[in-house]
């Protein structure tokens, strides 16, 4: 309570309370305009009127303009003859990249030992 008997409901921070209330103001403001001149711009680039933007002001405007860029079809695109890519699209690859793998084929084993014999005999065993 203050000299006069008036109670202002600020108590001991009445004026430093009032200062840091109106900071507070004048920031959201600065977030607000700031939001509706970022998508403004981005709504005139794809197509749409920059009014579209002021639906940020009303409740759960901004998500009905995310789901509209992101799904809708933009008029920026329909005036260029479709809803393609910006550029024209790669040449396709004559084979897939990246190379199939060669096939796996086992090792051949190696041939039996051969001895030379003379005549008729039969090879001695290799460890005799």
């Amino acid at each position: 309570m203050n000299s006069n008997g008036y109670d202002s409901g600020l108590g001991d921070f009445g004026a430093a309370g009032a200062g840091l209330l109106g900071c507070y103001f004048v920031f959201i403001l600065a977030v607000v305009v700031f939001l509706i001149w970022l998508y403004w711009r981005i709504l005139t680039k794809a197509g749409y009127s920059g009014w579209l933007s002021l639906l940020n002001l009303v409740p759960f405007g901004s998500l009905v303009l995310m789901l509209m860029l992101a799904f809708g079809n933009w008029p920026v695109l329909q005036d260029r003859g479709g809803a393609g890519p910006r550029y024209p699209a790669a040449p396709v690859p004559q084979q897939p990249y990246p190379p199939a793998a060669p096939t796996y084929q086992p090792p051949m084993p190696p041939a039996p030992p051969t001895f030379p014999t003379s005549g008729d005999e039969p090879p001695a065993p290799p460890y005799a």
